[in-house]
This record gives C-alpha cells, sequence and structure tokens, in this order.
C-alpha cells in the first residue's frame, strides 16, 4: 500500500539515518517565526483600522506574504539546522509550491484578525487552518527533499505535530482577540504577545514534525559534507528583508493613508469648527488668542482678524476684585491640573462691555514647541434665563403646594396607598415627615381610621374605574393619637395602556370646620327647639314650618304651606303701606326685625318678636326669607302692665317730689319764724319758766328740721344729688364734737361715751367734715339708743391710705337674718325697735350713701344680746393743719341797704328785728311785682330774694331787675334767693334767673352774713393767731388721758383713775369760775396755772396744752381767743369725763342747798311723767314741779332729753329715777319702823 511509503510502521526493519541540530540555526529559526508573527499581526491591526477595502486587502495580503514568507523561512531555516549523514537535495518547484499553504492559511488568518468581532466557532475554524496550512506547509516542504533523502514519518508524532499546530493557532489567535477585548494593553505589546505565541506555534510544530521524520539510509546518495549555517543565514536574512520591505511598504502606504485621512480631517475639523454653535478660541501658554471661529465672532461681537493676536483677557475678565494677570495665570494652572476636559461656568466680556455668563471647556495640545489651550464657549444666557425661570417656577410651584390649604400628593392605587410624593404639610396634620410615607416606613393605610378604611377603598375604586374625580371626608389618626377630620379631592392618572398609573390629589384638614358644623347644627337645632322657624319665599308664600312656630298659630304645617303669610296678618295691616315695604326691603336683601302682632287659626291675638332674615345664593341674591318668631304674648302683657305701673310709679315719684318740695317749703317757711324768733326771745331776759318753754320750743324745732333733713338727704342721696365740700379738717376735732354732742344722751343712760384716738394716727385730712360727722351722729347715736349698759366707744384706725373708723357697742345687738337688711330704708332689727326705740330707720341707709359717695365702705359685725360693731372705711387724704377758730361766730358787716321780700308776714318781720338789730336799713315788700317796682326807684346794697310768691314770683322778679339794670345801665345788685326749697333743681333755676347766691330756710344768720360778705367783696377781719396759730393747732393734738404715762407716774391704773376722779370733783366748775373773774385778774392767771399742773400730773395731755394756749393768749392779751380757748377747756374737762367712764362721780352728789328730797311727793310726779311720755305728750306741768324737787344735774338731763323729743330715753331715765327713789322710800320705811318698834319696847318694860 502507498501509505507504507510515508509512515514508519516497523522501524526495525529499515536503515535509519540519525542526525543532530545546529542551536544557533534552531535560534534563528524561532526568531524568523516570531518576527514574522510579530508583523503578521501589525499588518492585521493596520487593516482592522483601514475603512478603503483595496488597502484593507493591500494590509491582508502583506500580512498573508509575511507571514507565509516566515513560516516557509523557519521550516527551511529549521531543516538546515538538522545534520544527517547524507546529503539532501531540494526539489526547487516542490519547495517554492510548499509556500502557497502557509500563505493562504495566513491570509485567512489576518483576514478573521481583521474583523472587530468573531465568533467562537469562526475563531476555532481559522485556528485549524492556520494549524493545517502550517502542518501542509511544512510537510510539502519535506516532500522536496524525498528524492535525495528516504523519509518516514511516525504516524503518532505526526498527529502530535498537527494538533500542536492546530492548537497553538487556535492559542495565538484567542489571546490576540482577548487582549484587544481586555483594553488594558497597547497595540505594540498585543501584536508582540500574540506574534510570539504564533511563532511558538509555527516552530513547535515544525520540530514536533521533525520529530516524527525519520531518514532512512538511501544507499544510492552520496554523501558531500555541506556548510548549512551561511545558507540558514542567507535565507533568514533574505526572509526578514522580505519582510521588512513588505512591512515598509505597508507602512509608506499606511502614512499616504493617514496623510490623506489627515487633511480629511483637517477639513472636516474646520467645517465642523466653522459651523459648530460653540464659540472655539485657540490660545497660547502667554495668552495670545491664536484662533477665533465664527461662532465665538458671534457671541463676542468681535471679527477673528480683530481679536487674533490680542490677550484672552479681552473676552476673558478677571471677576470683580481680582487681579487680571494673577487670575489668568492660577485660572491656567488649575485647567491644567484639573479643569482639561470639563468646564465651568465664567462670565465673558462683549465687544460692547456687557457681561454675560458662558461655559467654558478647555483643552491643552501639548505640541513639540509650545503648548496651546483651545477653549470650547458656549454662550449660557439663555439657558441662565430658562434656569432662572425655572427656579421661580419651580419657586412657585413649591409656594404652590407649601400654601395649599392642605397636603398635596401622589400615590398608587394599591393597598397601601404607596406615597410617590406628598408635600411638606402632612407632618403638620400627621406628625410624620413625607419621607417616612415616600420611603415606606409609614403607609397611608396605617393612619386610616380603622372604620373608615374599607368603605373609602370601596368609593375610591369605584370612582377610579368609571373616570370620575372622587371627593370625600374621613378620619385619620395622627402620631400623637389624635383623630382628624379630613377632606380628600383627587383623581386618577391614565397611563399609555389606559391603566390608572397614580392618584393625584389634595388632604384638607376639616376638623375645626366639623366642629363648627356641628355647633353650627346644634345652634340651628337649639334655635329650632327655643324659637318658631317659617321660611318664605319673596312673594310672601309658606315654604315650611317648624313645630313651634305651629304651635304658637295654632295651624297644622299643611294649612300653611303654599299660603301667603298675609293669612297670620290682620286685614287693615296687609293693605297698608308699610306692609308692602317690608317684603320690597326683603326682596332687596335687609334684614327687619320687630314686635308684630299677627293672629293665630282660631283668630287670637298673637304678639311675637319677629326676625326677617333673606337668605342669599352664591350670586349674593337673596332667594328665600326665614323668620325667627318667640311668642311675646305673656311678656307683651306683662310689659302693658309694667308700663302702666311705671306711669304710675313716674307719677308718685314726680307727686312724691312734689311733695318733698312743698312739704320742705311749707315745714320750713313757719319753722324759719319759729326758729327766729325763738332765738330772739332767748336773747333777750326772761324768767326760767319763759326759758325752758322757749327752749322746748327751739328743740322741738331743731328736732323737727332734723327729722326732715334726713328725708330730704335720703331723696338727695338716691337721685345722687348731694356733692361733697372737700376741705382741709381736723378727724379729731370732729370726732371731739360728736362726742361732745352726744355725751347727754349717753350721760342719760349713764354710759362711758370713750373715743379711742391713737397718737400714731395723723389729726388732719381732706374731705366733707361735716356730712363725715353726720355719719358719726347717726352711727354713735344709734350706738347708744340700742345701749342699756356697758359702754359705746369710736375707735380710729389708719390702715394704708384709709381711714378706719369703728363704733362699737355693748347694746342688743342684730340678728343674723337682719344684718343684710340694716342699711335698707326704714329698716329696723324688727318692727319692735321703732316702737321700742323711736326712730326712722334712714340713719344708717344715709351713712352708707354718704360713705359710698366719699368712695368708701361700711360694714355691720353683730352678735345678739353682746353687741355691735359698725366699719367705716374712708380714702381719706392726708390734709394741712388748721388753726382752730370758731367758724359759728356772726360776721360783723357795716351798715347796708337791703331789700327784703317774701310773701309772709312773719318772714319779713324776722329779718328786720334780726338784721335790724345788727344796724342794716331794710326795705320790705311783699311780691316780686312789689320789689320790681321798689327797686326800680330805690338803690340797695343787697336785695333779699324769697323764690315762691304771688303775682309775680322771685325767678320772674330777679329777671326783671336784671333787665332793668341793663337797660338804665346800672351796676348789678347781688341778689340771694331765700328758699325753702333743697332741691339741686331750685339752685340751678335761681342761677339762671340771674341770682348771685343762695340762702335756705330758717334763716342761719351766720351762713347768710357770709354769703352776704362773699357777695359784696366784704373783708372778714380775721382773729391775729399770729401768736396763738402753733398753739392752737397743738391744743388739738394729744390723747385725752395718756394712759401709759399715768400709769407710769401713779403707779397703776386704778390709782390713777382715782386721781381723775377727785381732779374732776375739784375742777368740775373751774370754766365757770374763770369766766366770772376778769382776765386781768392775778387770781385767774393762778387758778389757770394750777388746773395746768393738775393735768400735767394726771397725764391729761390736751387739757394740759389748752391751759398752756390760755396762758399765752392772756400774755398776748388776746382776750377773743381766751374765750374761744375757755369754750374748748368745757368740752375737754367733760371729754376727760367720757373718757374716764365716770360720769356721775361729781354731779349725783345731792344738791345741799336744796330741801331733802320727800320721795312720796316725787314718785306721783314721775309716774304722771312717763304717762305722759308714753302717750307723745310734753306734760309741762309735770316738768315745771319736778323741777323743784329733783336735783338740779338729773333735771337738767331729763329735761333736755324730752326737749329732744326722745320719749324712749326719757322714759328710760324717768324708769331710773323711780327705781332709785323708790328704793330711798323703802328705806326710810325700814328706818321708821325699827326706829318705832325700839322706841317701844323701853315704853313696854317700864310698864311691866
Amino acid at each position: 500500500m502507498q501509505i507504507h511509503r510515508f509512515f514508519l510502521f516497523d522501524s526495525q526493519t529499515l536503515p535509519i539515518l540519525s542526525g543532530d541540530y545546529d542551536r544557533p540555526l534552531v535560534a534563528l529559526s524561532l526568531f524568523v517565526a516570531v518576527l514574522a508573527g510579530i508583523m503578521a499581526f501589525q499588518l492585521a491591526g493596520m487593516a482592522r483600522t483601514e475603512k478603503r477595502p483595496f488597502n484593507r486587502q493591500i494590509y491582508l495580503l502583506s500580512g498573508a506574504f509575511v507571514l507565509g514568507s516566515g513560516v516557509w523561512s523557519m521550516h527551511f531555516i529549521g531543516m538546515l539546522a538538522f545534520s544527517v549523514c547524507s546529503t539532501a537535495r531540494y526539489d526547487r518547484i516542490i519547495t517554492v509550491l510548499s509556500m502557497l499553504p502557509s500563505f493562504l492559511a495566513s491570509w485567512v488568518a489576518l483576514l478573521l484578525i481583521a474583523k472587530e468581532r468573531v465568533t467562537r466557532w469562526q475563531l476555532v475554524v481559522s485556528g485549524i487552518l492556520v494549524g493545517a496550512g502550517i502542518g501542509v506547509m511544512h510537510y510539502s516542504g519535506m516532500a522536496a527533499v524525498h528524492k535525495s533523502l528516504t523519509l518516514r514519518f511516525d504516524p503518532v508524532i505526526f498527529g502530535v505535530s498537527i494538533i500542536v499546530a492546530v492548537t497553538l493557532s487556535i492559542l495565538a489567535l484567542w489571546l490576540r482577540f482577548k487582549l484587544i477585548a481586555n483594553q488594558k494593553l497597547k497595540a505594540n505589546p498585543i501584536n508582540i504577545i500574540s506574534g510570539i505565541v504564533l511563532g511558538i506555534a509555527i516552530t513547535g510544530m515544525h520540530y514536533t514534525g521533525m520529530k516524527a521524520t525519520h531518514f532512512l539510509n538511501n544507499p544510492a546518495s552520496n554523501f558531500a559534507p555541506v556548510e548549512n549555517f551561511d545558507l540558514a543565514l542567507s535565507i533568514a536574512g533574505i526572509t526578514t528583508l522580505a519582510i521588512l520591505i513588505t512591512v515598509a511598504g505597508n507602512i509608506l502606504l499606511r502614512y499616504r493613508t493617514i496623510y490623506q485621512r489627515m487633511v480629511h480631517t483637517e477639513a472636516r475639523t474646520r467645517t465642523i469648527v466653522e459651523t459648530a454653535i460653540d464659540g472655539i478660541v485657540t490660545f497660547d501658554h502667554q495668552c495670545t488668542i491664536r484662533a477665533f471661529n465664527s461662532a465665538a465672532e458671534s457671541i463676542f461681537a468681535w471679527r477673528a482678524n480683530e481679536i487674533i493676536g490680542q490677550h484672552i483677557q479681552v473676552i476673558l475678565p478677571a471677576p470683580t476684585g481680582h487681579n487680571e494677570a494673577n487670575y489668568l495665570r492660577g485660572y491656567l494652572t488649575d485647567i491644567s491640573t484639573k479643569a482639561l476636559g470639563s468646564g465651568r461656568e465664567v462670565i465673558g466680556l462683549r465687544k460692547n462691555g456687557e457681561r454675560f455668563p458662558m461655559r467654558l471647556a478647555l483643552g491643552e495640545a501639548a505640541l513639540q514647541n509650545e503648548t496651546l489651550f483651545v477653549g470650547f464657549i458656549t454662550d449660557i444666557s439663555e439657558r441662565k434665563r430658562m434656569e432662572e425661570a425655572l427656579r421661580n417656577s419651580e419657586l412657585q410651584y413649591r409656594s404652590l403646594i407649601a400654601n395649599l390649604p392642605g397636603i398635596a400628593f401622589r400615590c398608587r392605587l394599591d393597598q397601601d396607598w404607596s406615597m410617590l410624593f406628598i408635600s411638606d404639610a402632612v407632618e403638620r396634620l400627621t406628625g410624620w415627615k413625607p419621607e417616612d410615607f415616600t420611603s415606606g416606613k409609614k403607609t397611608f393605610s396605617q393612619i386610616l381610621h380603622p372604620e373608615d378604611c374599607e368603605w373609602t377603598a370601596h368609593i375610591v375604586s369605584e370612582k377610579l374605574h368609571s373616570g370620575m374625580p372622587y371627593m370625600l371626608e374621613y378620619r385619620i389618626i395622627d402620631r400623637d393619637g389624635k383623630e382628624h377630620w379630613v377632606s380628600e379631592s383627587a383623581s386618577g392618572v391614565r397611563g399609555q395602556n389606559g391603566e390608572i398609573e397614580w392618584i393625584d390629589g389634595v388632604i384638607i384638614d376639616i376638623s375645626d370646620n366639623k366642629r363648627r358644623n356641628a355647633e353650627f347644627e346644634g345652634v340651628v337645632n337649639a334655635i329650632s327647639r327655643s324659637l318658631g322657624v317659617v321660611e318664605f319665599d319673596l312673594q310672601g308664600h309658606i315654604l315650611n314650618a317648624n313645630q313651634n312656630f305651629l304651635s304658637i298659630t295654632g295651624y297644622a304645617l299643611e294649612e300653611l304651606v303654599g299660603r301667603h303669610h298675609s293669612i297670620l296678618c290682620a286685614p287693615s295691616e296687609v293693605k297698608s303701606a308699610s306692609y308692602q315695604q317690608l317684603w320690597e326691603t326683603l326682596r332687596k336683601g335687609l334684614n327687619t326685625a320687630g314686635d308684630f302682632r299677627r293672629f293665630g287659626k282660631q283668630g287670637q291675638e298673637i304678639w311675637i318678636h319677629g326676625s326677617y332674615n333673606p337668605i342669599f345664593d352664591p350670586e349674593n341674591r337673596p332667594y328665600k326669607i326665614i323668620k325667627f318668631a318667640s311668642d311675646l304674648s305673656e311678656r307683651h302683657a306683662m310689659e302693658q302692665d309694667l308700663r302702666e305701673a311705671k306711669a304710675r310709679a313716674e307719677h308718685a315719684a314726680a307727686a312724691k317730689n312734689t311733695f318733698l318740695a312743698n312739704m320742705s317749703h311749707e315745714i320750713r317757711t313757719p319753722m324759719n319764724a319759729i326758729l327766729g324768733f325763738t332765738d330772739v326771745l332767748l336773747s333777750e331776759p326772761v324768767n326760767d319758766t319763759q326759758r325752758r318753754h322757749l327752749t322746748t320750743v327751739r328743740n322741738s324745732a331743731r328736732s323737727l328740721l332734723t327729722l326732715l333733713n334726713d328725708i330730704l338727704d335720703t331723696a338727695k342721696l338716691e337721685h345722687g344729688a348731694v356733692e361733697l365740700e372737700i376741705r382741709d379738717f381736723s378727724l379729731r376735732e370732729v370726732c371731739m364734737q360728736v362726742m361732745s354732742t352726744l355725751r347727754i344722751n349717753a350721760q342719760a343712760k349713764a354710759l362711758p361715751l370713750v373715743l379711742d384716738y391713737p397718737e400714731t394716727v395723723p389729726e388732719f385730712f381732706q374731705g366733707d367734715a361735716l356730712r363725715l360727722q353726720q355719719i358719726l351722729l347717726n352711727l354713735i347715736g344709734n350706738a347708744i339708743k340700742f345701749t342699756d349698759q356697758g359702754e359705746v366707744t369710736l375707735h380710729v384706725e389708719q390702715q394704708d391710705a384709709c381711714i378706719h373708723l369703728i363704733v362699737q357697742d355693748t347694746g342688743i345687738g342684730i340678728a343674723p337674718d337682719r344684718l343684710n337688711h340694716i342699711f335698707d330704708p326704714f329698716a329696723q332689727a324688727d318692727a319692735s325697735m321703732s316702737r321700742r326705740f323711736g326712730g326712722t330707720g334712714l340713719g344708717t341707709t344715709i351713712s352708707r350713701q354718704l360713705i359710698e359717695l366719699m368712695g368708701g365702705r361700711i360694714w355691720v359685725e353683730s352678735e345678739l344680746h353682746v353687741g355691735s360693731q359698725f366699719h367705716v372705711e374712708l380714702p381719706l387724704p392726708i390734709g394741712k393743719a388748721i388753726s382752730a377758730i370758731d367758724e359759728q361766730r356772726i360776721i360783723e358787716l357795716p351798715p347796708l341797704r337791703i331789700l327784703a321780700v317774701d310773701d309772709v308776714t312773719q318772714n319779713l318781720e324776722l329779718i328786720e328785728v334780726i338784721l335790724g338789730k345788727l344796724g342794716h336799713s331794710i326795705t320790705t315788700a311783699r311780691n316780686g311785682a312789689e320789689a320790681v317796682e321798689i327797686f326800680s326807684n330805690t338803690s340797695f346794697d343787697i336785695v333779699l330774694m324769697d323764690v315762691q310768691m304771688p303775682v309775680l314770683n322771685g325767678l320772674e322778679a330777679t329777671q326783671q331787675i336784671r333787665l332793668f339794670e341793663a337797660q338804665h345801665q346800672r351796676q348789678a345788685t347781688p341778689v340771694i334767693a331765700l328758699s325753702a326749697s333743697v332741691l339741686e333743681a331750685d339752685i340751678k333755676a335761681a342761677k339762671a334767673a340771674g341770682m348771685d347766691g343762695f340762702a335756705h330756710k330758717p334763716i342761719d344768720m351766720q351762713r347768710l352774713s357770709q354769703e352776704i360778705a362773699r357777695l359784696l367783696n366784704i373783708d372778714i377781719p380775721a382773729i391775729d393767731l399770729t401768736s396763738t396759730a402753733n398753739l392752737s393747732i397743738q391744743q388739738l393734738s394729744g390723747s385725752v388721758i395718756d394712759w401709759s404715762r399715768g400709769q407710769s407716774l401713779w403707779g397703776s391704773e386704778q390709782r390713777h383713775r382715782e386721781a381723775i376722779r377727785q381732779f374732776l370733783s375739784s375742777f368740775r366748775d373751774v370754766v365757770p369760775r374763770l369766766r366770772s373773774m376778769q382776765t386781768q385778774d392775778d387770781n385767774f392767771a393762778s387758778l389757770v396755772h394750777k388746773l395746768k399742773g393738775a393735768a400735767a400730773n394726771l397725764a391729761l395731755s390736751r387739757t394740759t396744752n389748752l391751759c398752756s394756749t390760755i396762758e399765752a393768749d392772756l400774755a398776748a392779751q388776746n382776750s377773743d381767743q381766751i374765750k374761744f380757748a375757755l369754750d374748748q377747756l368745757a368740752d375737754e374737762i367733760m371729754n376727760v369725763a367720757d373718757a374716764l367712764g365716770e360720769f356721775d362721780t361729781a354731779n349725783n352728789k345731792q344738791d345741799t342747798t336744796k330741801q331733802p328730797i320727800n320721795p312720796s311727793q316725787l314718785l306721783p310726779l314721775l309716774q304722771k311723767l312717763d304717762d305722759a311720755l308714753a302717750h307723745g305728750e310734753l306734760a309741762e306741768n309735770v316738768l315745771s314741779e319736778l323741777a323743784k324737787l329733783l336735783p338740779k344735774h338729773d333735771f337738767d338731763v331729763l329735761d333736755q332729753i324730752v326737749n329732744s323729743f326722745d320719749f324712749e330715753a326719757a322714759r328710760d331715765m324717768v324708769s331710773k329715777l323711780e327705781h332709785h327713789y323708790q328704793s330711798e322710800q323703802n328705806s326710810s320705811e325700814n328706818s321708821a319702823k325699827k326706829s318705832a318698834h325700839n322706841s317701844k319696847e323701853p315704853s313696854q318694860g317700864n310698864a311691866s
């Protein structure tokens, strides 16, 4: 078989030649193979990047030639490296043809390498073809020596050689593509690595094939040794040269291609640069502009020929505050290290100086001799404006979303309502942040109220799938567990497939609205329950009515609906213009309310308060009327009754005022004559009986006047007509005067009257002293009246800016249930009080009203059968010190011509008597007309004008006098009104008529003289107090009895009291004795000094000061002041007795000048007086008899009480006197019986 001619199956039967390898040639063969592989891969790479098909094929064919030549050369160099003992001759044709397989295999392999991508099978097939080509070339080249040498191949190694060639070829191709794909190595290292592997594949296959080749000894061949190294080196050199020539040719072709490409690229680049919308500016490292494209010309408004050669700062200025050179230098340094290839926003400068924002991207081109920078410039002015607009728009949207009255959201339609977006307002409502919902940390389904989850999901799903928006209200639970009502309005957004992708909507917190709605519904229901409500259309037809309205009118609802409003009105009202005007007003949208008379179903009259309220539609037009009605029938009847009662009350008040005015006038008019003539008679010599009768008359009149004043004060206080006269006054002096005034009443009941005025309390205050005196007189007078035993004390305290007065008694007390009514008018503890103690019950009322008028308060603390404390708190400012001048003295006036006008003869006579004694000339007139006539004919200094007179009253007469004076240009003559009225309206009327002054009846001469002096500007002679003023002020300071100092002087309070009693016994009549002496008498000064020493030893501070004042006045020979001081001294000695609590120590001693009292004569008279007093009678004859029998002191006290008309107090004193003298009578009778019994016993004894 022919196969035995190629393969060696049995080597033992054939002669095999052995040979050796020349190692340098082996190395040379490997070098040639590797070089060929590297150059082939290089050319394949060039072909890969070549776009032209022809050039690409040139590169591939050249590479195939290089690789094929390298394979062929390596084969023959390798053959020459093996030396056998035989001469090999090569067949030239076969040798040349053996190159074709390697060339074809190389072309196929390079064609594959030139592709961008190959598949795995393509890689395997190419590797097989290359390996097969190498093998075919090898074994065909071996066949060229077949004729000179006999060759046989080992079939196994033969196969291995083919496998080696194929495997290494595949590895070389795969490695190249793998390295290219890795992109970490450049082309040359890849080509070298791949070429080395491919060269190893070629040489490996060759030497593996040589291992499979056996050379057989051919006897026909002759062995001629040949030097193979030179031949092999020549082949390698020729091959290398061919490879290099081929590569050089390809490189030249490549260069030409690259040059053409560069030309095309430059043209393309120039076109791109010129047509680019971005400006491209090239400048060197010295910032000199080298190139400027058309876009740059448009951007900067510079032409290229103008700008080229200028500094870059012409278009790239430094920011404000930067140095141009330093800025550009630093900028270029920065971009060379950081910003190459990146862009930044800078400020550009146009030719016209306009600055604008631009984006600058720099590239650096490092040439051989210089470095150029290429700047790509984009005018971003428009973009900046768009960005600003977008920012503004975004801010608007953000502000819009932030200021939405709720939460804007976008969520998915799933069971969790997963939020894609939700506004920040969600945190205020729920307490969770927006990102908690968008991140899924919290879902909206988790905060829904459990009761609202199911129905809300159903409604949302139903609305969205029907393509409609939805709005619903539900509850959520916030982070703190608080429940909120929210309203959600949303709609679904569908995608291109028609499915709902998300939901957009707004959630608003309506918790407050819910509460308000609930409150509104509650109010509406409450109104509906409490008021009648009826609805009308604009024509007045009834639309609806509630049950209350039906109950008021008596109709059923079906009887009213559709009927006109006039069904409820009187026919006359329906026809009236006011009724038509009512509905016209309502149709204009105006409210109307008032009280209306309506008629019910049965025709009954109904009075209602109705409020007609138009209801408006969204266009603010009224479309119906709602009326609220309340039944006023009962109230109207009550109001009618009240109006009638008010009319009666007003009539009664007018009658009361008229009565009070008339009563005041009618009582004061005769009282003026009674008091006036009584004072006139008492100023003349009369006997004791006459004086007692006149005193009784005067006291009775003054008591009646006091009662009248109380009644008038109450009326004036109720009408707020009382004005306070604020001036400086001595509070201590007021208290002392009150105590002095009420001392007689207290002495009649043997009650100590104590004044507790501490030294720490100031003395002078500002206020109305007369009103304060009136208050104290009422309160202390009541305390004395209702106290039978114990004492009455006035405490004075200062608390902050207030004076606290406490009137304390040990009387009957007040029941707790009467305390709240004790200050009511005409109120006493009970009805029996008035019968037992007398009085009107106005004292406490007047006191309360006066105290409140002064800005103070009064309250009472009392315990029944223990006593009471009346507290008065007044805010009195501290006042200035005033001198103690007798303000009651009548001012001495110069002789005046006086016109007195009065219709009562007695009043005119009294004025003539009193003023005539003072040296004045009096002319009288009996009415106003007569006064005007007399005045027009005679000049007067002053006119005393009665107000109420017949013919012409005083007001009209004064007006005619003023008219006469004006017509005749006469100086106005002062006119003083004389009136029994005390009403403020009468005083104002008098001033309006032209009167200058006002004097009340009964006439008080002291006040009248002061008023005359004021109107005539007559200076009132002042008492010279320069030497005594300070002392006069001092004498009012200090305590009546300084108990602490007295106790230190006398050792104990008891001894101090006893010493004061002895003082009172010794000096009780000291003032009368001093008055009987002449002030120049030495005994006067001696007695005063003696009194002063005794008072000082007893710590009687005020008495001591008064004595010092009298001594100072004696030295100044001030007799008027001495008289005043003696009056004060008399009062002060009585104050000492009051303070001591001893009233009868000196006075209860029997008058030794009178005859001994016979109780049998006295007791019947006392009984008669008690009976008379019980019937409200005076019994003057009984008093005259008692004056002869009773001790003077006892009778004086009793007489004064009776003359004060305090009959209860008088009866108390009579009862005490009866008890006292009854005891004396019983004691005398017992003594007489004992004496008689004792006188009988001796006589009986003698008889026996």
